[in-house]
C-alpha cells in the first residue's frame, strides 16, 4: 500500500462498521456508508490513500475491477 496514490486493494473481511481492504503488508478500513452490496471477500477494489496528521483516509476510485460504479 502507497500513501498519495492509488492502490488496487483486496476486500479482506467485513465488519459492522466497513470493510477492511489490504495487500501483503497493511489493511484499512473503508466505513460502511462507502461499501457497495455486491462486493465480496476477495474482490478487489481501487482506492486513493490518503494520510493527514496520522490520519489515514481512503477515497473510492469511481469503478472496480468488475467495472461497476
Amino acid at each position: 500500500m502507497i500513501l498519495g496514490e492509488y492502490n488496487d486493494l483486496e476486500i479482506l473481511r467485513f465488519t459492522s462498521v466497513g470493510i477492511y481492504l489490504g495487500d501483503d503488508n497493511n489493511d484499512v478500513l473503508l466505513p460502511q456508508k462507502y461499501v457497495k452490496e455486491d462486493w465480496e471477500v476477495g474482490d478487489v477494489i481501487t482506492v486513493f490513500i490518503s494520510c493527514v496528521t496520522g490520519f489515514v483516509f481512503v477515497f473510492l476510485r469511481a469503478r472496480d475491477h468488475h467495472g461497476h460504479k
